[in-house]
């Protein structure tokens, strides 16, 4: 009885065997393993995240406030920038050259705002001493300026870690605030006679003394709300899991259009440097390519 029945377990496993290699060879008529020769075609990467940037502001041209010969240049100020972003390949297949390409687009929050200043001196006329004094004033123009904005951009991966992006800024200005602020740089003076006085800007109250205030303050004037830049940018990734993908990139951003009319070509560039913490969309790979079908026609006779 056990010999029979040994004989029978045996039956069971040589036709389980057969079936399951007459089950390969058909799928194989279809399917055929990938290979370096024939790699066959991934499915595309899909990425979703988030990005956050730091850098400095950098002002192009000259702006104006409504004091005469008052003209700021060369203003700076801290740039940060807070968004989403989406990126997928631009094909899963890798025999294609477009296999290293991907296409993007991120929606950023960003602060371009900037603070300019000059310094002057001017003869201002002191009516308790009955002269002109020489002052030295500094003028200060901080302007804030945020915007929110979309950014379509193209990928390309020369490396498998490293990339270069060009990418396209259409901003809207949400807050365009400008505050013209005038310091005293001296708060004593020499007199001809020899006397030592101060210096500073008379108030309601006798007994408190101001050396600043506000010359001009509001929106700024004849504003573009519509701000378009291009933004390139080189950068490197970092897997730090089969599913989370790290891109650290810098960033710089060449302006195209003027932030304001009322200016001698006033417009922000600016460097960043971006990280993007991604997540990979896509379920998995595939390891097989599939094959061409052939059709049998038959003639009947």
């Amino acid at each position: 009885m056990k010999r029979n029945g040994s004989k029978k377990y045996i039956i069971i496993f040589i036709l389980a065997v057969v079936f399951m290699q007459n089950s390969l060879l058909a799928s194989n008529k279809l399917f055929d393993f990938a290979s370096p020769k024939d790699p066959g075609k991934s499915l595309k990467s899909k990425l979703l995240g988030v990005v956050f940037g730091l850098g400095q502001n950098i002002q192009n041209g000259t702006s104006y406030v409504s004091c005469e010969n008052c003209y700021f240049t060369n203003g700076l100020g801290l740039a940060y920038t807070l968004g989403v972003v989406y990126e997928q390949q631009f094909t899963g297949d890798m025999d294609s050259y477009l296999h290293h390409m991907k296409w993007g687009v991120q929606l950023l929050y960003d602060s371009k705002s900037i603070e300019a200043n000059f310094t002057e001196r001017t003869n201002a006329y002191f009516s308790e001493y009955d002269m002109n004094i020489p002052l030295l004033l500094k003028h200060t123009n901080d302007m804030s300026l945020s915007s929110v904005g979309i950014t379509p951009f193209v990928t390309y991966n020369p490396l498998s870690f490293f990339f270069l992006r060009f990418g396209v800024n259409i901003d809207y200005f949400l807050q365009n605030k400008m505050k013209h602020k005038i310091e005293l740089q001296e708060k004593t003076k020499i007199l001809p006679n020899g006397e030592k006085v101060d210096i500073y800007i008379p108030t309601k109250n006798p007994n408190v003394k101001r050396y600043e205030y506000i010359a001009e303050e509001g929106d700024i004037r004849d504003m573009n709300k519509l701000y378009i830049s291009f933004m390139p940018a080189l950068g490197f990734d970092i897997n730090l899991s089969e599913k989370i993908l790290l891109s650290t990139s810098f960033n710089y951003v060449f302006p195209m259009t003027k932030i304001s009319n009322y200016s001698d070509n006033f417009n922000i560039s600016s460097w960043k440097i971006l990280f993007e913490m991604k997540y990979n969309l896509t379920e998995g790979n595939s390891i097989y390519k599939k094959k061409k079908t052939e059709r049998i026609y038959r003639r009947e006779l």
